[in-house]
């Protein structure tokens, strides 16, 4: 009850866009090979995270990658964010409106187990790229694809054709 949590958080993202700010915004491996397809093929893309826009707005402008993005839906905008609904597809429903694309016409990039279960949820093409967290097999097994690196997402939308 005495556990002051928002000032807890706030002191975390503090803590975290020091390091930041200091270190610069790490990229996983394949992200600007990837975006640089999709700018080249003309093909839309969107942020659909359940960060808060204040903190996630920051973060793609310190990256330099934000002119990639053709949307962006952050969770604090949407009724249902990933990790309060799992499973609940509308934050990329929204972000696949927001380009304007059919959701089953989209491509959902995930690295935890609620982002993917959301993707499949929308509908179309979700990919799990390997990260901090293992998504379950019984999840994975109705994902699109799992790979190691964004770069490899190229590759497959080329054989997906």
């Amino acid at each position: 009850k005495e556990f002051r949590y928002e000032e807890a958080r706030q002191r975390k993202d503090e803590i975290f866009m020091e390091m930041l700010a200091r270190d610069g915004v790490p990229k996983k491996k394949g992200l600007m090979e990837l975006l640089s397809y999709l700018e080249e093929k003309k093909i839309p893309a969107a942020v659909a995270t359940s960060t808060r826009q204040s903190r996630g707005e920051k973060v793609l402008q310190m990256s330099g990658i934000a002119e990639y993005f053709a949307a962006f839906i952050y969770g604090d905008t949407q009724k249902a964010s990933k990790p309060k609904q799992i499973g609940r597809p509308d934050i990329f429903w929204n972000a696949a409106k927001e380009i304007g694309r059919d959701p089953k016409e989209c491509l959902v990039v995930e690295d935890s187990t609620p982002g993917v279960m959301a993707g499949i949820a929308a509908g179309g093409e979700t990919i799990y790229i390997h990260d901090m967290v293992d998504v379950p097999e019984e999840v994975l097994e109705h994902a699109s694809a799992s790979l190691e690196d964004l770069g490899q997402i190229i590759e497959w939308m080329e054989n997906v054709k």
